[in-house]
């Protein structure tokens, strides 16, 4: 969540700082995913329910997946940020809003900064692309897929291009001009179009074209950006501080039994997807990840089902940890920005655990930690909304519960979704839109069960995958049974 000076939160509009607080955390990369926007409003769901019914009519394979979309469509709505988020908006295309004089407008003007950032603007660029080959090769290939081979003319751009130059010394330069919102979508388009030919070439021809890592993409004659096609996610920037320490428990407990091969097998998968310079090949290789872990030898049992079967408690077990442990870096951000205090229940010599954050949550409205901490965020309006809506949460069970089974059903419909690209890359070879962003969640979901896995391996050495599998079911069942039995406490 954004961080604002207490003198500029104080004298600022608080529905412009609600509104610009609020709209920065969903597109920002440590936001737990339950505040994100989601992938799918209504009008798509629509169009994805008419494409897969017209499937269902000539396979039965397809009528499960009808019935899930029919699901999402009863709990869907339409919103703004999924409508920014279809339309490839991101996270830096919204800083321009932060401003300090934004945090003093009326909460109209903000909204209206908002709809016009959400509007993505085409602009034609000029990209080159690096290509190992054969000259004469290149000049047949290339122009049929509507390129042309720029040859030693110099490189438009400036000290960028100078420095494209340098890195791709000896291959050869093949040039087309593109409509885009931004230089990674212009990108992105080139490879798309110049990939196939390539591709076909080396069947054929049972050579190796490739091309460079990187495409210079050209605005205006001094203006330039080397871009990247090969996005790194941002799965793929995080490191784990205890990486060695999980890494030599892993090969202990795996050294004294043998290696689980579903275990070993979805890593080799996954490193596939690590490498992978396409999408989609990410995507194929990590769904193939996902299985290795969760299907079994039941006969009767469909893939899909098995993959939710044993994903879905373990993703939705770690959302609650998820939000108390953001909220609680919110709220240690804002006590060190404000030098407040959060009130009598959080000591002042220590951190703030999610363990008593959640006790605090949960009291009753008069409670002297309750209103301690209600008196801390008084001034930040986006806190209070958040927190307002926690309380209510953890101070009945059966609301987090009703909570939880909901996140549930969203898991199961999202994993669904990923499935169903996948078998029409696979399948049917269709261009299946968004491919990005199911990545993101398909790594998460897979380093979550893989990370469950391995830890009840560790918890007893014994255990096979299968029973790690049924291990946090069991755990996951046996919270929603008893948050349902119970009634709210206030203390």
């Amino acid at each position: 969540m954004l961080s604002l000076p207490i003198n500029d939160l104080r004298a600022a509009n608080e529905g412009a700082v609600f509104m610009l607080f609020i709209w920065e955390e969903l597109f920002a990369q440590v936001t737990p995913d339950s505040y994100q926007p989601k992938l799918l409003h209504i009008p798509a769901l629509v169009d994805e329910l008419g494409m897969i019914s017209g499937r269902a009519n000539r396979s039965t394979k397809w009528e499960k997946h009808v019935e899930k979309i029919q699901e999402e469509l009863k709990s869907a709505c339409n919103r703004q940020a999924t409508i920014a988020l279809r339309s490839g908006r991101t996270a830096d295309d919204f800083i321009h809003l932060y401003s300090k004089d934004n945090f003093r407008r009326r909460q109209e003007e903000v909204l209206d900064l908002i709809l016009v950032a959400c509007i993505p603007t085409l602009r034609e660029y000029r990209c080159i692309a690096a290509v190992t080959g054969k000259i004469g090769d290149l000049q047949v290939i290339g122009r049929k897929a509507g390129f042309d081979v720029i040859g030693d003319r110099p490189l438009p751009g400036g000290a960028n291009a100078e420095r494209f130059r340098e890195q791709t010394n000896g291959k050869i330069w093949l040039f087309r001009k593109v409509e885009a919102v931004k230089p990674l979508e212009a990108a992105h388009a080139v490879i798309r179009q110049l990939r196939p030919a390539i591709d076909i070439f080396n069947f054929y021809s049972h050579e190796s074209m490739s091309f460079h890592e990187a495409v210079l993409v050209v605005e205006t004659d001094q203006k330039s950006e080397i871009v990247q096609p090969q996005q790194r996610w941002y799965w793929q920037l995080r490191e784990r501080r205890n990486a060695k320490d999980l890494t030599k428990t892993f090969l202990r407990v795996g050294g004294k039994k043998g290696f689980d091969r579903k275990v070993l097998n979805a890593l080799e998968h996954y490193s596939l997807a690590q490498t992978s310079g396409a999408s989609r090949v990410r995507l194929i290789n990590l769904w193939s990840a996902l299985e290795c872990l969760t299907t079994g030898d039941d006969a009767g049992a469909s893939i899909i089902g098995s993959v939710c079967a044993a994903v879905v408690p373990m993703v939705v077990w770690r959302r609650t940890a998820k939000i108390l442990s953001y909220t609680a870096k919110t709220l240690l951000d804002f006590k060190e920005s404000s030098q407040g205090s959060l009130g009598p229940g959080f000591p002042v010599d220590e951190g703030l655990s999610t363990t008593r954050l959640m006790l605090a949550l949960s009291k009753s409205s008069d409670h002297p930690d309750h209103k301690g901490l209600e008196a801390f965020i008084a001034q930040h309006p986006a806190l209070r909304f958040r927190l307002g809506c926690l309380c209510e949460l953890f101070g009945q069970p059966q609301n987090l519960a009703k909570e939880l089974k909901l996140s549930a059903k969203r898991v199961e419909w999202h994993l669904y979704r990923i499935y169903r690209a996948r078998n029409l890359i696979v399948h049917e070879g269709e261009e299946v839109p968004h491919i990005p962003r199911l990545l993101e969640n398909l790594h998460y979901y897979f380093c979550v069960t893989l990370s469950r896995i391995l830890h009840g391996m560790q918890l007893n050495p014994t255990w096979e995958l299968f029973d790690c599998i049924v291990y946090w079911k069991t755990r996951y069942d046996y919270i929603i049974n008893s948050l349902e039995r119970g009634r709210g406490h206030k203390g």
